[in-house]
């Protein structure tokens, strides 16, 4: 991250100010946030210094607000994450990490259509994220736009190819488009290139009911569950397929 060590925290602090200021600083350039907010959230509750220092206030408080983010993802303080990332995108926006940390966490909310904003923002700055871009085709995705996710897929796909994560979300807009053969060339391509992926196995399992090719599909969740893909999923879909093959 781009860092200048605000001098409001170093005047404040007189006359330990200044160790406290390093300190600070070199926490945030290794990415220990939980002493970045150990040592800035102090401020949060104070005013404001006069109008000259306001710029550098403001960083230091945008990236105590990204530490306690960070913190509260980890379950270590009791605040709302998204607002945490929310209001440090309001302070330091240069800060590239701060637009992909609102988008995922927007996303993880199912607001999918929000996420799509920040996450651009992000890819403007990092335009080959490997990350950005595949939350941002996940997004698209989750909120119904099945051709613009499988075209940022399709490029992903060209730059990356066999990735299993990539490939699988390609053979998921497949299936949903009720196109269960190309679904299942796909999670094969996917297979191929990684054998002991478990969701993979579990994408194939229900790729193949839908084809109603039972057996194949019953021998794929016996691999995804001994690759210790989740049982209880696994014995939801089992009981799907024995349903179905029954006449």
């Amino acid at each position: 991250m781009t860092l200048a060590i605000p001098p409001a925290l170093i005047q404040l602090e007189q006359p330990s100010g200044a160790s406290i200021a390093t300190e600070w600083g070199n926490a945030i350039k290794t990415g220990d946030w939980a002493k970045v907010y150990l040592i800035g959230s102090r401020f949060l509750d104070r005013p404001r210094p006069s109008k000259d220092e306001n710029a550098q206030w403001d960083r230091m408080i945008g990236f105590t607000w990204f530490a306690a983010y960070h913190e509260a993802v980890q379950g270590r303080i009791q605040r709302d994450s998204l607002v945490c990332v929310q209001e440090a995108v309001k302070l330091i926006p240069d800060q590239h990490e701060v637009w992909y940390e609102l988008g995922v966490q927007l996303s993880r909310r199912e607001k999918y259509q929000e996420a799509l904003e920040p996450l651009n923002e992000y890819i403007k700055r990092v335009p080959r994220s490997f990350d950005g871009r595949f939350e941002k085709a996940y997004a698209l995705i989750e909120s119904g736009q099945l051709a613009l996710g499988l075209k940022e897929l399709q490029a992903l796909d060209t730059e990356y190819p066999n990735s299993p994560r990539i490939l699988r979300e390609i053979a998921f807009i497949h299936n949903e488009r009720g196109a269960n053969s190309e679904a299942l060339a796909v999670l094969i391509k996917a297979k191929n290139a990684e054998p002991k992926d478990p969701l993979t196995h579990a994408e194939l399992a229900y790729t193949l009911r839908r084809l109603k090719r039972w057996n194949e599909a019953l021998g794929e969740l016996d691999l995804a569950a001994s690759l210790g893909f989740d049982r209880e999923k696994i014995a939801q879909e089992r009981t799907i397929i024995e349903k179905q093959k029954t006449p």
